[in-house]
């Protein structure tokens, strides 16, 4: 969809049509449904968990996932190792991300109440989540893709501006390895799917839009400073990994997954959400 250059071939015009008709349908769906429009906060008074616990846990279990992470990092590799294939990649995404669930299955069955729905950051899994998840995405995907198309344009302006190198076609440094057809014959490389698509969706939502959104929110009392802060914290882990095009439209995305979390209080329709957008950008980048 993202052209090599500044301006539009056929074939990125036509996407782009696409798009900008999925990106009405989008905005038509949020008016007329009054998706803006989010909920009060209310959790009766004698099931109410303090704001802070939700913060700390969601703190710890990233920092848990970190740390799993470096265990394996220096037990394999070493501390003047260099672990920069996709295989040895994938497997410290595997190792930082079990970590983290292990660290969240661990706070649930100390604090039950912060799995429920009603009291925490509804953990449990329920069939309409699928569904709600699938429709979600299609109402965010259209206006993070359109994020995308406007920023990787603005990033080839700025380059010609200054003379510089162009930004890459890819904007972010994993799907730039997926992408290499060359990897597909490494196991590792089916490895790096799963860690994109299950993996890091899990984690992240749980951490973001679970734990830090829903502490924030009701440390604040309102819903959109909590989803406008954790937003800009998962913008953040983000530096370094990806291209500073790619900020806009991980921005979007959060947004949007956060709305979604605030209206429908269960934790997997940002998971679905979030899974469906990474399997979309590999599709894309693997055809483009």
């Amino acid at each position: 969809m993202i052209p090599e250059g500044a301006g539009l071939d056929a074939v990125s015009a036509v996407m782009f049509v696409l798009v900008l008709g999925w990106v009405a349908w989008s905005a038509r769906m949020i008016l007329r449904e009054k998706y803006l429009r989010l909920p009060e906060l209310s959790v009766p008074d004698e099931q109410r968990i303090e704001p802070y616990v939700f913060i700390f846990s969601g703190v710890s279990v990233w920092f848990a996932g970190m740390f799993v992470g470096a265990v394996f990092y220096l037990i394999f590799y070493g501390p003047d190792e260099t672990a920069d294939t996709l295989g040895s990649t994938a497997l410290l995404g595997v190792a930082s991300q079990v970590g983290s669930v292990l660290a969240a299955l661990g706070i649930f069955l100390a604090l039950p109440p912060l799995a429920a729905r009603a009291t925490g950051i509804g953990a449990f899994f329920e069939k309409p989540a699928l569904r709600m998840g699938a429709f979600a995405f299609a109402i965010v995907c259209p206006i993070a893709l359109l994020a995308a198309f406007g920023a990787q344009q603005a990033a080839h302006l700025v380059s010609e501006l200054l003379g510089s190198e162009p930004p890459q076609r890819l904007a972010h440094g994993t799907l730039r390895q997926i992408a290499d057809p060359e990897m597909m014959r490494h196991v590792g490389w089916w490895l790096t799917i799963l860690v994109v698509t299950i993996g890091a969706p899990i984690t992240e939502e749980i951490v973001f839009r679970g734990f830090l959104q829903t502490g924030l929110a009701r440390a604040t009392r309102s819903h959109g400073l909590g989803i406008l802060v954790s937003t800009v914290l998962f913008v953040l882990v983000h530096v370094g990994i990806a291209d500073w095009q790619a900020m806009l439209p991980l921005a979007a995305l959060s947004l949007g997954m956060g709305y979604a979390y605030a209206r429908t209080g269960t934790i997997w329709v940002p998971i679905v959400v979030h899974a469906l957008f990474n399997l979309l950008n590999i599709v894309m980048a693997m055809g483009a």
